[in-house]
């Protein structure tokens, strides 16, 4: 099986290589420095006006300053991806199987750090399947399909989703089923009634971070995946099923608990909870940047489409900088372990870019529709 996996992995990787050329004119993620006069505006479908020297310039500021940090380090990486699989197993070992004192109270509360631990365990699969995390594409891919099964997600068919978003995301004229509002109201009203409810289900705010997570990473994705993907979920969850046969009675004495079943339901459900709560902040606010294709850029998407949610600092582990989101859509280069340093020395930089708490992404959570000429959103349940 690994030799097939490495086999697929490094078809993919050439069929990305055979597209290299291509992919040049579009990447949002090149690292290089932009040279003024140039190329002003990296990764958009029109150039800067070059009477407009102030922005030409804060385009030009903007990219050079990312550019610095859009690096990979070997080291960092193989300490950050080790250490947080070292956490992730023992929280999740330690749910599954303490007995003692306040056990109800303990298991719950290491289930629910093992739970937001796996959300960073999904940060760190999605910066591989950037190619951001490590200097090596296979050593990326490869790593990015095996965390892949742990959280669900497989690195073939959601990659090309994900770079579609980046590509298109906020682009009027393009599909956006990527993100948590994607339809606006003229075509959620076009939708036959069965439809709407279907939307209501999948976007509503009861359900948009509570059974939309659990159904899209555990079985969606499962027809997004190649067959080598399935078979490592397989080989996860049998792992998991003979774990609960034959392991758990032999340390805690108990038959037919299910212990790590249990345990690994309600992780994912927490992990994956957390995740759309916060991808649901960044593209989904009042004001946010919208335009037809002709007119797209790239660059007004990463400072005005795009937000930064301010998490207090204890959180700030479990969501390895996805909150610094803006940066993330100028330069997908620019590895989590670097995003954070790239913000706190940008100085005024990104002051113009949406910024928000927790409390205000909450109050949020309903944006399900959107109305593009004016900017807004508003909840599915009111149409």
């Amino acid at each position: 099986m690994a030799t097939a996996i490495c086999a697929e992995v490094e078809g993919a990787i050439n069929s990305e290589r055979c597209g290299k050329s291509m992919r040049a004119k579009r990447d949002v993620s090149s690292p290089t420095h932009v040279s003024p006069r140039t190329r002003n505006e990296e990764c958009t479908n029109r150039p800067v006006d070059p009477s407009d020297e102030k922005r030409s310039q804060l385009v030009n500021q903007v990219y050079n300053h990312i550019a610095k940090y859009a690096r990979p380090d070997d080291k960092a990486a193989i300490f950050y991806m080790s250490s947080s699989l070292a956490l992730y197993v023992t929280l999740f070992l330690g749910a599954a199987f303490y007995r003692g004192q306040y056990e109800s109270l303990i298991r719950t509360i290491l289930v629910l750090i093992c739970g937001i631990t796996r959300t960073r365990m999904f940060v760190i699969m999605h910066d591989m399947a950037h190619h951001s995390f490590f200097t090596s594409q296979r050593m990326n891919a490869v790593c990015a399909t095996l965390i892949g099964a742990l959280v669900w997600t497989p690195y073939s068919g959601w990659k090309r989703g994900h770079d579609y978003h980046h590509r298109h995301s906020n682009n009027t004229d393009r599909k956006q089923w990527a993100q948590t509002a994607p339809l606006t109201v003229d075509q959620f009203r076009a939708l036959p009634w069965w439809g709407q409810w279907i939307y209501r289900f999948a976007y509503g705010p009861i359900t948009l971070c509570t059974t939309t997570p659990w159904i899209y990473f555990v079985i969606l994705q499962r027809y997004m995946s190649k067959w080598y993907e399935n078979l490592l979920v397989v080989v996860y969850w049998s792992a998991i099923f003979c774990g609960d046969i034959w392991l758990v009675p032999q340390i805690t004495g108990e038959t037919g608990a299910w212990r790590l079943v249990v345990t690994d339901f309600w992780t994912t459900a927490i992990g994956a909870s957390l995740g759309l709560f916060l991808f649901h902040i960044q593209h989904s606010f009042e004001g946010a940047y919208k335009a037809p294709d002709a007119e797209y850029s790239r660059f007004e998407n990463g400072m005005r489409g795009s937000s930064y949610l301010i998490v207090p600092e204890w959180l700030k582990f479990f969501t390895a900088a996805i909150e610094y989101h803006h940066i993330h859509h100028l330069n997908t280069r620019v590895p989590f372990y670097r995003l954070r340093q790239c913000q706190e020395e940008s100085g005024t930089l990104f002051s113009g870019v949406p910024t928000f708490t927790l409390a205000q992404a909450f109050a949020r959570l309903h944006y399900s529709l959107r109305d593009d000429a004016k900017r807004t959103f508003m909840s599915c349940y009111s149409q």
